[in-house]
């Protein structure tokens, strides 16, 4: 008996849940919970200010063979990779493989100030040893201390040289 009125209040009801759908807001922000004045709100943000992103998020490289992140050119491509990310809008650092690499071989090719290096022309220029990626003969030395010692770098890197993680820093949060 009252088929009309029930579909009449269905449909009222159908539009006015449509409009009120644009009133959704589907997030994962933990932060909004806090007001913007509260000390966790603000501790976040001197995190994200002074040091670095206080929001972590792993990239996961995967390697169709063990040992193919031995290979220069692969890791070439995750420092470009690194690069690339450092350019998006709210990114603040990146840690990868590589970044160890790098800071392994400054300690190792320490030269000296008292070293001379004349260049191809026959002029003197400053001392400066050439990296791994000036000469990827470079990268064996560094590939053996990793190989010497995978727990310390198993946060990178698989001992196999299979997978790698970049750690990426982000001043955003919430999934929106």
């Amino acid at each position: 008996r009252q088929r009309q009125g029930i579909l009449i209040a269905s449909a009222l009801l159908g539009v006015v849940s449509l409009l009120g759908m644009r009133l959704i807001r589907v997030d994962s922000d933990f932060l909004y919970y806090f007001s913007p004045r509260s000390e966790v709100r603000l501790d976040n943000e001197t995190i994200n200010r002074e040091i670095v992103g206080s929001n972590p998020f792993y990239m996961v490289i995967e390697g169709t063979e063990a040992g193919l992140l031995k290979r220069w050119d692969v890791l070439k491509h995750i420092k470009e990779l690194q690069q690339y990310i450092a350019t998006l809008p709210g990114i603040t650092s990146s840690l990868s493989l590589v970044d160890y690499f790098e800071l392994l071989e400054a300690g190792l090719n320490k030269v000296g100030e008292q070293d001379l290096v004349i260049d191809d022309n026959g002029n003197l220029v400053p001392a400066k040893a050439k990296t791994f990626w000036d000469d990827p003969k470079n990268l064996d030395p560094l590939l053996k201390i990793v190989a010497t010692t995978p727990e310390t770098f198993k946060s990178v890197v698989t001992a196999d040289f299979g997978k790698a993680n970049i750690l990426v820093r982000t001043n955003l949060s919430g999934s929106a």
